[in-house]
């Protein structure tokens, strides 16, 4: 579950200007893409309505919908086209990656998963240190990308029911478990979108 400061950092979306749209619909090296959003209502039949139009879309991307008694458009990703036909979407997270990777992000707030408990999460501030460095080689008719980001992780919420005192060995646990966390965001985007 990704949020952004809407000042200064980029996360969860980015609003792509019809005139980048259309240079990307009509450059060899790129597809397009635009931003996702999704509308919310008061009217309960309009919700449900809604939900059942969105069903295929991420859940944690619908759960970024604030408040429902009023009828808001959210972003909640971007929607990808090869030409211009829609070939499919990113979730929040998936965007977080791409925003990093195309060297467009600052800064953002993560809700990731305790390493210390299934059923609670911690936030954390990620932002950006410096440029990433990407190696694209193709072996066998199939590329590898090698990526080097440069990231840093600011812890700003940490629950856990036995103890709230950090020691050496939480914090290594912790580090550990963020650097998994977004090696598996990385892995996954890169997986979909290849």
């Amino acid at each position: 579950d990704v949020t952004s400061n809407t000042e200064t950092g980029r996360g969860y979306s980015e609003l792509v200007k019809l005139n980048d749209f259309y240079l990307n619909l009509n450059d060899y090296f790129c597809e397009p893409y635009a931003t996702l959003g999704i509308t919310s209502n008061t009217s309960e039949n309009t919700a449900r309505k809604s939900e059942n139009q969105v069903s295929n879309l991420d859940i944690n991307s619908r759960s970024l919908v604030s408040n429902p008694r009023e009828i808001n458009v959210e972003n909640i990703g971007l929607a990808v086209f090869r030409n211009d036909i829609l070939v499919g979407t990113l979730s929040a997270n998936e965007t977080l990656c791409h925003e990093i990777l195309i060297n467009n992000f600052n800064f953002c707030t993560v809700n990731m998963p305790s390493p210390f408990s299934d059923s609670q999460t911690m936030d954390v501030q990620l932002s950006h240190l410096k440029d990433p460095k990407i190696n694209v080689k193709i072996s066998n008719g199939s590329s590898f990308i090698e990526v080097k980001l440069y990231l840093t992780v600011k812890m700003l919420s940490f629950n856990n029911n036995k103890d709230n005192i950090l020691t050496e060995e939480k914090i290594n646990i912790i580090t550990q478990s963020v650097s998994e966390y977004f090696e598996k965001q990385f892995y996954d985007y890169l997986n979909k979108t290849s």
